[in-house]
This record gives structure tokens, sequence and C-alpha cells, in this order.
């Protein structure tokens, strides 16, 4: 079986999972109780909340004893998401996208990269005063990369905006790819079709970071 989720996250040591996926955790046991569903990526100024967000069960697993090992947040494309709309919440204007933070020239990607640094912080500190792995998981893209000194070529890239990607990338001690198994099947007269198996394609991509 290939996943991000169920291969490399559910495999890590004492595992506690953050799933802005709301379907993410489909794959694993129904039995498995060690999951959060975070309504929102942090309470808003003034604003009293009921619900979950991230930022919130970060700090918690930060300044609370608890048996978990390794924090799992599932996926970093909806987190980001979540931190996008924060934002465009917070800003007096009215706004409706981030865009239009700061009347644009990609301030609100600026805020929003801000966001990732507090949420890198906190899991710096996980990893210092509770000894715990983090695991962050995103989808990729083929992405371009346009050289005006060299000829153009495609490459993979983590599907968030690349200021947030550079911060989280710049973070991880080890970044791996979820690839299916691939098999050869004789066709006859010498030829082989290969086989893609598993559940997961190559688009997809798993973020790790480890203490030590």
């Amino acid at each position: 079986r290939t996943g991000k989720t169920w291969s490399f996250a559910f495999a890590a040591a004492a595992p506690i999972f953050i799933f802005t996926d709301r379907m993410g955790d489909d794959v694993l046991p129904a039995s498995f109780k060690d999951k959060i569903k975070p309504d929102a990526w942090d309470d808003l100024p003034g604003a009293m909340s009921a619900g979950l967000t991230v930022l919130g069960a970060l700090r918690q697993l930060r300044d609370e004893e608890h048996p978990y090992q390794t924090v799992v947040i599932d996926t970093m494309n909806d987190t980001e998401a979540l931190i996008w709309d924060w934002i465009i919440a917070k800003d007096p204007n009215g706004i409706s996208s981030i865009e239009e933070v700061g009347e644009g020239f990609g301030k609100g990607f600026t805020k929003a990269q801000e966001q990732v640094t507090v949420m890198l912080r906190i899991l710096f500190d996980l990893a210092s005063k509770r000894g715990m792995n983090w695991i962050i998981i995103s989808h990729t893209d083929v992405k371009t990369d346009s050289d005006p000194s060299e000829v153009s070529y495609e490459k993979w890239a983590l599907s968030l905006n690349k200021k947030a990607a550079a911060k989280i990338l710049g973070a991880a001690n080890t970044i791996l790819f979820a690839v299916p198994g691939v098999t050869a099947t004789n066709v006859g007269k010498g030829k082989a079709v290969k086989m893609r198996g598993g559940q997961t394609n190559v688009t997809r991509a798993i973020v790790r970071s480890r203490t030590g």
C-alpha cells in the first residue's frame, strides 16, 4: 500500500495528526483516535472561539504533557488555505481574496509566510522541548523554471505559494516522495508494459523534519 498518510506518517513513532484535509483520515483505521480536525488557522483577535485551530493544537502540544512523539500536519495545502482565510477575515477593508491584502503587490502572501514562520517556530519548540518529530504532508505540481541565462526546465515543486514553500523546504531535514511501485509485465515479442500499483501518484510529496 502506497500513501503519504498511511505509509509515512501513520508508521511514525506515536503520531498525532492535525487533519486540515477533512477527508485525510479515511485511510487510517476507524479505531485510530489520535487526530484533530481544526476549524481555522488561529483565533481572531478579540474573538471568543469554541472551535479547534491549527496553532491552538500545536501550542497545546508544546505546553502540555502528552504521550505523542510525532505531530503530523496533513495537508499543508489545506493549512495554507486556512491561513489565507484567517488573514482575509482579519483585514479591516472587507477584502475577499489574499491578493487584495494591502492593495496587492504580494503583501498577502508575505503575511501568510509570516504565519508559516510562526508555525515552524512552534514545531522547532516541539522538537527541542518535547523531543518530538514533525511531518508535513503536501501535494506537488510540475512547474516551469525560467532562467534567462539557461534553457527553461520543469521541476517538482510544492503546491503552495512559493514564499511559504521556501520556508518549509528550508526547515525540513528530509524530503520524501510517495511513489507507487512499478512492475513490468511481458506481453510477448520482447515488449513489456509498466504497471503502477498503489493509491498515490508521484505528484504528491511529504516533507519531514526530525530532531538531531
